[in-house]
């Protein structure tokens, strides 16, 4: 992958978890193919005292706000781990009242209290789509629990994975 293409598909990536998200997002580049997905917050919410009173302008940064966004980030990244693993390996069963997938070797996926979040993955699947286009590479994104190579062979399972979770999520609304 160019350094150019590299770069568009990072900001691209960062574009798609600030939609998917509703919060704000900025790529950290550390040489031309190494980057992290950082929170970037707002100068109003960046900055506290602990007495309301900004005096000599010292201020700390509110770590409770970036942890908020920085957990919002795994979630998403798991999730969509979580979506394409479903595609790659199929489904043995669903429990529509648990909301769990199961996949085989007994591996669950709890999908409960993520439908929302699934809903707004789902109306941007365009955008991760861009980003596994590139000719020349694909690029892999790191998590604390997965390893997402962002390719053609990755994005058909995971767009496999999608419509079953969608599907699985429209059938338990109904029950």
């Amino acid at each position: 992958m160019s350094r150019k293409n590299f770069h568009q598909a990072g900001e691209a990536l960062s574009d798609l978890l600030n939609a998917v998200l509703e919060t704000s997002t900025t790529v950290e580049w550390y040489n031309d193919y190494s980057a992290e997905i950082v929170p970037m917050i707002d100068e109003e919410q960046e900055c506290s005292s602990d007495d309301g009173v900004h005096t000599n302008d010292v201020f700390e940064l509110d770590e409770a706000l970036f942890d908020d966004i920085d957990w919002k980030l795994q979630d998403a990244l798991t999730l969509i781990a979580d979506v394409q693993r479903i595609g790659q390996k199929g489904v043995v069963s669903i429990d529509f009242a648990d909301g769990c997938i199961q996949l085989p070797q007994h591996d669950f996926i709890r999908m409960s209290n993520r439908y929302a979040l699934l809903n707004r993955v789902a109306t941007h699947r365009d955008s991760l789509t861009r980003i596994t286009e590139f000719r020349t590479g694909f690029m892999t994104v790191r998590t604390e629990k997965y390893v997402i190579p962002l390719n053609r062979h990755w994005l058909r399972d995971f767009n496999k994975g999608l419509e079953i979770a969608l599907y699985a999520m429209r059938i338990s609304q109904l029950s």
